[in-house]
């Protein structure tokens, strides 16, 4: 007669099959933990990016619908060196200026500032603290009558920004945008 065999698994197979589930489950929740955070980090460099396209897109609509375009040169109009701010009047006949101005702890801030008269306080800040903004340029061109051509060119604004989005935790992340704007009436 046969003796039946003993089914079931041994201590040390229950103990090496625990041990290879064990690192699986290790890697597979670091490897869900790093998703995660970069997840995290995607989501916080795209709301900083959509902030600052918001405020890009906001300053464009003003520009368009604006004139008496000015870099802050004395003489005004055209300014084909770029300058650190801008100044022009808006559809509503205000005084409206854009530059950077500090956020405090070493960042700046894309601002704008429009009121009744040239000399315009406070100004209101148009990107969130997540964008640090490094440098930003404008340059104008085709304000000016050219002589005894009359005005034969629509005025168009150059902006240009560099700096950083905030990625999270003491992370950054590098841009730099060019976008242009032509006025949409006639300057004639």
């Amino acid at each position: 007669m046969t003796k039946p065999s003993a089914a079931g698994f041994t201590l040390i197979e229950m103990l090496v099959s625990l041990a290879l589930f064990a690192l699986v489950m290790l890697m597979v929740s670091s490897a869900y933990l790093i998703i995660i955070a970069a997840n995290r980090q995607a989501q916080a460099v795209a709301s900083a990016t959509n902030n600052l396209a918001f405020a890009l897109e906001t300053m464009t609509r003003e520009i368009r619908t604006g004139g008496g375009y000015n870099c802050g040169s004395s003489t005004g109009g055209d300014c084909p060196s770029p300058k650190p701010s801008f100044y022009f009047t808006d559809a509503g006949d205000n005084y409206v200026s854009y530059g950077l101005v500090s956020t405090g702890s070493g960042t700046h801030g894309l601002a704008e500032c429009v009121s009744q008269s040239d000399f315009c306080a406070p100004a209101t800040l148009l990107t969130d603290s997540s964008v640090n903004i490094t440098a930003l340029q404008f340059s104008v061109q085709g304000t000016r009558t050219y002589s005894g051509s009359g005005d034969i060119i629509q005025p168009q604004v150059l902006m240009t920004l560099s700096g950083t989005v905030s990625a999270g935790a003491q992370k950054t992340v590098p841009f730099t945008v060019e976008t242009g704007a032509t006025m949409r009436g006639t300057d004639l």
